[in-house]
Order: C-alpha cells, then sequence, then structure tokens
C-alpha cells in the first residue's frame, strides 16, 4: 500500500488556474464562460505556471 503525503503535481495547478480565472472574471466583469482562455493562460504562464498541451 501507498501513502502519498503531497498531493498530485496537477491539484495545486488547478487551483492556481481557478483563482486567476476567479480573479480575472471578476477584474474584468464576466461570467467564467465568457472568459478569454488565451487571457488566462497568458495570466498562469507570467505567474509560472506550466500549460502542457493535449494529454500527459
Amino acid at each position: 500500500m501507498t501513502t502519498h503525503t503531497e498531493p498530485p503535481r496537477e491539484i495545486p495547478v488547478t487551483r492556481q488556474a481557478a483563482g486567476a480565472a476567479a480573479a480575472l472574471c471578476w477584474g474584468d466583469g464576466v461570467r467564467p464562460r465568457d472568459l478569454d482562455v488565451r487571457r488566462l493562460q497568458d495570466a498562469l504562464i507570467a505567474q509560472g505556471a506550466e500549460l502542457r498541451k493535449g494529454k500527459t
């Protein structure tokens, strides 16, 4: 049996993306579905997030 002391790497990135998306939506006054995805990606990259394309 394996015990993990840290969450999978994707969880902190997902939290970071959710927070960035919420901040951008609030600042722009838009709903999440109307958020410019490229703008969100640019914001995450500026914060140092590593974004990958497709499946891992």
